[in-house]
C-alpha cells in the first residue's frame, strides 16, 4: 500500500503534471521507479532476472528522448546504487550485474545513442558558457520548497515538490 501511494505521488506530483507539455521529459522519467526498484533487486538472490528488467528500463529511457533528465536521475541511480551497494556489502556479483544491465541497456538504445553522440559536437549548448547554465539556479530557499512547498514557491519549471507522504513512504 505504501509503495503505490508513493507510486501515485510521484505520478501525479507537481513536477510531473508541470511537465505534461513536455512529453520527452515525462518519458525519460517514467523510467525512474523502475530503475531504483531494479537497483534493490539488483542485491537479492534473483539478481540475474533483474539485469534483464534492468536493461529494458535503462533503454527506454535512453529512448524516452530527453537527455538531460536522463543524465540527472542516472547521477541519482549511480550514487544510490554505490551507497546501497556499500552499505549492505553487496559483492562484486551486484556491480557486475549493475555494469551489464547498464551495457544491455545502452546497447539495445544504440539506435538513438550513436547519433546523438555524433550530434553532441555540433549543437548550440557546447559553445554557451556554464554562467548562462547557472544563472536561473535555485536558492537554498527555493530548495526546501521541494519539501514544503509554501517557501518561496511560484510554480514555474522545476519545482520538484511531491510532498512529505511521499517521500516518508519511499
Amino acid at each position: 500500500a505504501a509503495a503505490a501511494f508513493a507510486g501515485l505521488c510521484f505520478g501525479l506530483s507537481e513536477a510531473m503534471m508541470e511537465r505534461l507539455a513536455h512529453v520527452t521529459v515525462l518519458q525519460t522519467t517514467a523510467w525512474l521507479p523502475l530503475l531504483v526498484l531494479v537497483l534493490d533487486r539488483l542485491r537479492g538472490t534473483h539478481g540475474t532476472a533483474w539485469v534483464a528488467i534492468g536493461a529494458a528500463a535503462i533503454g527506454s529511457a535512453i529512448l524516452g528522448g530527453h537527455p538531460p533528465m536522463l543524465l540527472y536521475f542516472t547521477y541519482a541511480c549511480v550514487l544510490y546504487a554505490l551507497i546501497g551497494g556499500l552499505a549492505e556489502r553487496a559483492g562484486w556479483r551486484y556491480f557486475v550485474r549493475l555494469a551489464a544491465a547498464l551495457a544491455l541497456g545502452v546497447g539495445l538504445a544504440a539506435v538513438k545513442v550513436l547519433p546523438l553522440l555524433e550530434a553532441i559536437e555540433l549543437t548550440a549548448r557546447q559553445r554557451v558558457g556554464y554562467g548562462a547554465f547557472v544563472s536561473n539556479a535555485n536558492t537554498p530557499a527555493q530548495m526546501l520548497s521541494g519539501l514544503v512547498p509554501q517557501i518561496v514557491h511560484q510554480g514555474g519549471e522545476g519545482s520538484t515538490y511531491v510532498g512529505l507522504a511521499a517521500l516518508a513512504l519511499a
